[in-house]
């Protein structure tokens, strides 16, 4: 198989707004609901993939770093649903909970991409493909 390049994408424009967007969890009305959910982040055993990805991208920090990219391996192969509206719809190659998925991981290549190794990267690919459902007409 040849070797594949991969692309960094800015989703939301997370990396080149990174230092405004941490400066506005500075603000009085954002601080403490910030320091909340970086603790809980911190804490809590099963947070939102896409949640701790954004959390890592804007503030730099290595351990929640490390907590995302655990969580990214550990959903793969298999993060996107298969078949979720299929009996009732049986034209449908996905549904919302794939949509979803899809936007998750998504977001979650574009938070990780400077701790994705080439082999993480291959396996999101990997999962749109083959679960990621066809276009909806």
């Amino acid at each position: 198989m040849q070797s594949q390049e991969f692309q960094k994408i800015d989703f939301c424009g997370v990396w080149k707004n990174r230092d405004a967007i941490l400066k506005k969890t500075e603000l009085p009305r954002f601080s403490a609901w910030w320091e909340r959910l970086m603790e809980q982040l911190r804490s809590v055993e099963n947070p939102s993939l896409e949640t701790v990805a954004f959390a890592y991208a804007v503030t730099g920090d290595e351990d929640l770093g490390q907590k995302a990219i655990r969580m990214f391996r550990e959903a793969l192969p298999g993060y996107i649903p298969l078949g979720g509206a299929k009996e009732y719809y049986p034209e449908l190659e996905a549904d919302l909970s794939t949509a979803s998925a899809c936007k998750t991981l998504a977001y979650a290549y574009s938070f990780l991409y400077p701790l994705l190794k080439s082999e993480d990267k291959q396996a999101i690919f990997s999962e749109f493909r083959e679960r990621g459902g066809g276009v909806i007409y």
